[in-house]
């Protein structure tokens, strides 16, 4: 295959179009920095041939932050005499084309079609790998990759296998004795028939191998012994030139080391300078200290002085007071008595108060828990009520549906039966008194109307008897279509377990009476119970509590004074 021209659109650094054309047969060579974009058309080449163009695990085809961009490669390639051109475009615009020899394919048969003439496959799922690549895969390789031939050779040994069979089979088709019989005379010539020992050419080819390997090793040796002495020189002109340089600076050193000293001396003045402040601080907090005792010491004793005024002042009231009091102590005996006395006399009141509270809270509890108690057992009437409710209209309920198909099936009915009627025979008659007729052994009297619907039969007495055939057509349908409807309406009836029609109404009329019976006690339950028997119960046990409560408190008071 010989590639012929390149074009690149929205691929990875090319967002322009950038085509390559003018390759000529044999290598081309691409020159140019790095992240020129060489590797860029390698990956080109690759992704026209490898990859699928509906693949959605080529994202890293499109330039840098171009979402909307669709990744096209064009290329114009020779291969067994033909000349084919392939467009292939990837993510927004997916499309692939083959043209050759005035044809086309498109889409998949042109993928196909590409493996099939360059020995690969593409991949089932995902990006594709280099178990796909066949024999492209060993010409088509990234920068780096050269020496990891091992893998790339391995995966076109199927192919390289099937190529070589064909071969094969050509030149046994086409005189592969000769050739045969060819090559064994020249591998005579380099080897002997028997061992297949060097000779001639060969021969003096491995002689003048091992001579030049000797020459080689020597010489590696020697150029060995040059390296070592270069790195020598080039160690001794370092050397060299430290020591150069370290001489030029043995006069600063010296300077150096005598600012050091110099800077040692400063810092020793400054500890000894910080050392005494550090010293004269701690001496006037001291001072400070002393100072501040010396203004205690002198207000505590001021105030010394104040307190014996005020401790002997004191003792002349305290002196006053002691004479007063053996003058009131009769008087505060007194009031000690009356005082108890008024204590007891509040206390007995607050006991009395607490039993009458207590009283009215007990009566009140009891009369709370009646209310509730008969509140509960309306509400546990009321619900019972509802519930027999319930079951007799579940009991006695008729489906909507069911009622609706009795009713639709009795209008079917009437309607047969107007019809009927109105293709029936009709019979007037008009009997003197005391005539009569006999129609399928029902005697007729006097005037009246009958629909002879069948085959009847009139007997007059004394005369004889009448067949009267009716002749309307569709009748015999109408009866067959009345028996169905009838048949149906009993079976339903029957399902239902009602006797007729009118039972079904007057059991619909009765669930709906049912119906508001239920709506009715329903309203009444809410009323009675609005938050459900449950509550009610609750509160009627709290009420009850509450009453034995109050009668424990009740009891556990001292009995009334007499």
């Amino acid at each position: 295959m010989k590639l012929k021209r390149l074009r690149l659109e929205q691929f990875r650094r090319f967002r322009q179009p950038f085509q390559i054309d003018g390759l000529t047969p044999g290598l081309n060579l691409f020159t140019g920095p790095n992240e020129a974009g060489k590797s860029t058309l390698v990956a080109a080449l690759r992704a026209a041939f490898f990859e699928r163009y509906r693949s959605s695990a080529v994202d890293d085809l499109r330039p840098w932050g171009d979402s909307a961009a669709a990744p096209t490669v064009e290329l114009d390639f020779e291969l067994g005499g033909h000349d084919y051109r392939l467009t292939k475009s990837f993510l927004h615009r997916k499309r692939c084309e083959l043209q050759w020899n005035g044809q086309q394919l498109d889409g998949t048969d042109a993928e196909d079609r590409l493996a099939e003439l360059l020995g690969f496959q593409h991949a089932g799922k995902g990006a594709s790998k280099a178990e796909h690549w066949g024999i492209p895969g060993l010409l088509w390789i990234s920068q780096g990759s050269a020496q990891e031939i091992r893998e790339p050779v391995a995966h076109a040994t199927e192919h390289l296998h099937r190529a070589l069979n064909a071969s094969l089979g050509e030149v046994a088709a086409s005189g592969g004795d000769d050739l045969l019989a060819s090559v064994e005379s020249r591998r005579n010539e380099l080897l002997t028939a028997a061992g297949g020992k060097p000779r001639g050419d060969y021969a003096a080819a491995l002689e003048q191998e091992k001579t030049l390997d000797t020459e080689l090793a020597a010489v590696a040796q020697d150029i060995a012994q040059y390296r070592q002495k270069v790195d020598r020189l080039a160690s001794l002109r370092q050397e060299h030139a430290r020591e150069s340089l370290e001489q030029a600076w043995v006069a600063f050193r010296a300077q150096e080391a005598e600012a050091r000293a110099r800077l040692d001396a400063l810092q020793g003045i400054e500890r000894e300078l910080a050392l005494t402040r550090q010293q004269q601080a701690r001496g006037e907090e001291r001072v400070r200290l002393l100072r501040s005792q010396l203004d205690t010491f002198e207000r505590e004793e001021q105030e010394l002085v104040a307190r014996r005024d005020a401790t002997a002042a004191a003792q002349r009231t305290l002196d006053e007071a002691m004479a007063a009091v053996g003058l009131w102590q009769p008087r505060h005996d007194e009031a000690t008595r009356r005082y108890d006395n008024a204590r007891r006399a509040l206390s007995l009141a607050r006991q009395e108060d607490t039993r009458r509270a207590l009283t009215r809270s007990l009566e009140e509890q009891r009369r709370q828990a009646e209310a509730a108690g008969a509140a509960l057992a309306k509400a546990e009437a009321a619900h019972t009520d509802l519930q027999a409710l319930h079951q007799r209209a579940a009991a006695g309920a008729i489906k909507d549906s069911d009622l609706k198909t009795l009713r639709e099936l009795g209008a079917r009915l009437t309607e047969n039966r107007i019809r009927r009627e109105a293709s029936a025979t009709r019979l007037d008659y008009a009997l003197d008194a005391g005539a009569h007729l006999t129609l399928d052994g029902r005697i007729l009297e006097g005037r009246g109307e009958r629909h002879l619907l069948d085959t009847s039969q009139i007997e007059l007495p004394g005369l004889g008897r009448l067949t009267i055939t009716p002749g309307g057509t569709g009748l015999a349908d109408l009866q067959r279509a009345a028996a169905e409807l009838e048949d149906q309406r009993s079976a339903l009836l029957q399902r239902l377990g009602l006797g007729s029609p009118e039972e079904a109404e007057i059991r619909a009329e009765s669930r709906r009476r049912l119906e508001a019976d239920l709506r009715s006690a329903e309203a009444g339950f809410k009323a009675l119970a609005p938050r459900g028997l449950d509550a009610l119960r609750l509160e009627h046990s709290q009420r009850h509590a509450g009453a034995t409560e109050a009668e424990a408190r009740l009891a556990a008071l001292p009995p009334p004074p007499e």
